[in-house]
């Protein structure tokens, strides 16, 4: 099973979960975990994992607080829209750069590709501790998602069909903070 089937697997799950009655939300300590502040111990990860209404005001909250990360990301313009500049072969590596980013693309045992991830060190600062950065391209597939390392790299595997150089002829990509 790949990735993203594991994936539509677990939240089809969690999606299914029915709870009797909410347990007590702690806003308090999901905002310092958010914020990099602290972190959630293992019954507030356990009620997130176990209570729907918890997990989504969980995300409400993440969203708000992050907002400003991503003004500040958007208005930098690190989400700025990236092409295949030239006719790159599917035979080795092939790098796209945006602002402050850049994106490996390279082909790897039979018909799977890796994309490696690297943002600026002055880009990494603006990313906070529980954020995700997520590449999207301009036909809203999403190419991967995940948090960076320490080092501002991100090593994703490619989730889909066919090739990422290919649809990068025909559409654009995107990073976002998420």
């Amino acid at each position: 099973m790949n990735s993203r089937n594991s994936a539509e697997l677990l939240a089809e799950i969690l999606n299914a979960q029915v709870e009797d009655a909410p347990p007590e939300a702690t806003p308090t300590i999901w905002r310092q975990a958010i914020l990099g502040q602290g972190r959630l111990t293992a019954r507030e990860e356990n009620i997130l994992w176990t209570s729907p209404s918890a997990r989504a005001a969980f995300l409400r909250l993440r969203h708000e607080l992050l907002a400003p990360a991503r003004d500040a990301w958007r208005d930098r313009g690190h989400d700025n829209v990236v092409t295949l500049r030239a006719a790159a072969s599917e035979a080795g590596e092939q790098v796209v750069e945006g602002n402050g980013w850049r994106l490996s693309v390279t082909p790897v045992a039979g018909d799977d590709w890796v994309l490696t991830l690297q943002v600026d060190s002055a880009v990494a600062a603006l990313i906070p501790p529980s954020a995700q950065l997520r590449l999207v391209d301009g036909e809203g597939l999403i190419w991967g998602q995940g948090v960076p390392g320490s080092d501002g790299g991100l090593d994703l595997d490619w989730p889909h069909d066919g090739s990422p150089l290919e649809r990068l002829r025909r559409t654009n990509l995107r990073l976002e903070i998420v």
